[in-house]
């Protein structure tokens, strides 16, 4: 790493590293990783004195450089791998993974500029960011014919590209009369979109496809339709087709999960704008501050409820209140199909469960107390502070019994929400 400070106002940088897995077979197992940067504290040139009884700092910065990847949730991906199995007493080696010698690094190649600011002797500050990310050389586990005895194999596809902007901004509102109140907030936005495949039909992923020109975060299902009001079953849409076979261009529905089609459904797992903020007020040596975090935009399938959605189960699994809505000759018209002795499939993967992840979340609530000096003075103490404290005390979401707070997969199966606690204590010091 190279770094070089010209007048304490222009600032320029340079690294290389040389990364090396065992993921990855010998001949692949090294990649090169490389960043520039600059910043200029535009604050300190002559034409700002004017400025200098508001502007305490101001920074103009850019970046760009390489990052790798080799995170695909396994130490052997290279590797093919066997299995011993025993059957009528007889023992086998079963190929259990096939072999990827050619994998390599995913390469993430990261472009940021931005400014940072700070007003009124440091009072207000924050700083505003834009920034580019393309990844080429995907690391996928790709969905593959089941007849050629594996389920996936690893490899090295296509590229993609995220554009967005971070905005963080921090301020005292006020500072007088022993009370301080501060505040701070953060937000990013960001678009995702791929670029390139090596297939230009690649096969479903779980509720996502690849495709060119969408982001990997769109999701992809069998289309609910709601229930039929003449029988109860639950209905879903298919393409039509004509008598020769032909595709109309039209949908129509029908009540055989297996015969329903996939869609793109317009609807992304990615929130369009997530982030936090916090507040704190202090006065003669108590202290209150509360950390929210929030996500508007963006959905979920909700696997968690989709267990107690059936159509009755002979091991006496929980049942959601919601069968009480179910269709009857006397309730024609509702969401919730009718009861079967045989499974309709009518809480299989579909619209029906793709749910709007939107939330804000109380993470952190503490009050404090720090006992004067000359109190703990005498026992030869610096500080003493008694506390209580809160974490994930309530949450603002309209899906009940999910946890919003989780990863951008848009998928959820058998996660506790997150634990309300309430806490306290004394912290010393000698």
């Amino acid at each position: 790493q190279a770094l070089y400070d010209y007048q304490n106002k222009y600032f320029f940088s340079a690294s290389y590293r040389r990364d090396g897995s065992s993921r990855f077979a010998p001949e692949t197992r090294w990649g090169n990783f490389w960043s520039l940067g600059t910043s200029w504290r535009i604050d300190r040139e002559e034409f700002m004195a004017s400025t200098s009884d508001w502007l305490s700092a101001l920074t103009l910065k850019m970046s760009y450089g390489a990052q790798g990847n080799d995170n695909l949730g396994t130490y052997y991906a290279s590797k093919g791998l066997y299995t011993i199995v025993s059957n009528l007493g007889e023992n086998a080696l079963v190929s259990d993974r096939m072999a990827t010698p050619n994998l390599k690094w995913e390469t993430n190649l990261n472009f940021n500029v931005g400014i940072d600011f700070s007003l009124f002797n440091n009072r207000f500050s924050g700083s505003f960011d834009f920034f580019t990310r393309r990844s080429k050389d995907l690391l996928y586990s790709r969905p593959i014919a089941p007849s050629l005895g594996y389920g996936f194999i690893d490899e090295n596809v296509g590229a993609l590209k995220n554009t967005g902007i971070e905005m963080v901004l921090n301020g005292t509102i006020i500072n007088q009369n022993g009370w301080v109140w501060k505040l701070g907030m953060n937000l990013t936005h960001y678009k995702n979109k791929v670029t390139d495949l090596p297939l230009k039909d690649m096969p479903p992923s779980g509720v996502n496809k690849l495709q060119v020109g969408r982001s990997v975060y769109d999701f992809y299902m069998k289309e609910w339709a709601g229930v039929d009001p003449e029988n109860g079953d639950p209905l879903w849409y298919m393409d039509e087709e004509d008598a020769n076979h032909n595709l109309t261009g039209k949908r129509v529905t029908t009540n055989d999960y297996d015969s329903a089609d996939y869609y793109y459904v317009n609807k992304s797992s990615l929130p369009k704008v997530y982030g936090g903020f916090n507040t704190s007020l202090s006065w003669k040596g108590f202290d209150l501050s509360a950390i929210f975090a929030y996500s508007i935009g963006g959905y979920i399938y909700n696997r968690d409820i989709t267990m107690i959605l059936h159509n009755g189960s002979l091991e006496g699994r929980d049942w959601s209140t919601e069968i009480l809505k179910r269709w009857t000759p006397d309730n024609r018209y509702t969401d919730v199909p009718a009861l079967s002795t045989t499974s309709n499939n009518w809480n299989s993967a579909s619209t029906r469960f793709l749910q709007n992840n939107s939330y804000m979340r109380l993470k952190n609530l503490t009050l404090s107390y720090n006992l004067p000096k000359q109190w703990i003075s005498k026992l030869s103490l610096s500080s003493v502070q008694v506390y209580v404290q809160g974490d994930n005390l309530f949450t603002i979401h309209r899906n009940q019994g999910l946890d919003p707070e989780q990863g951008i997969t848009g998928i959820t199966y058998y996660r506790y929400p997150a634990m309300r606690t309430i806490s306290g204590g004394i912290n010393v010091s000698f």
